[in-house]
């Protein structure tokens, strides 16, 4: 709820994220690092990662990077590799 929660180029991430078809998005972690979670049905996942790329190209963000991941019925059970592959 603090207003230093977001600034302009986290509001743009998100807007962007929503205008491709993802229906809803939240800012991830603390610090100075963190994530966005977006959830979007599977048919404007490459809509919604276009959105996302053209931002941080737009802002110079160089190390950001697109994590895959799925829902299990078995609890916790995905392991991410640095590789960008889900075991």
């Amino acid at each position: 709820l603090a207003p230093s929660v977001t600034n302009t180029i986290m509001d743009e991430f998100y807007d962007s994220g929503i205008k491709a078809g993802a229906l809803a998005g939240k800012i991830l972690g603390a610090g100075g690092g963190g994530c966005f979670l977006f959830l979007a049905p599977p048919s404007v996942h490459e809509n919604v990662l276009h959105a996302l790329e053209t931002i941080a190209a737009k802002n110079n963000f160089t190390g950001w990077r697109h994590i895959p991941f799925k829902f299990v019925q078995s609890g916790s059970d995905i392991i991410f590799n640095r590789d960008g592959n889900i075991y």
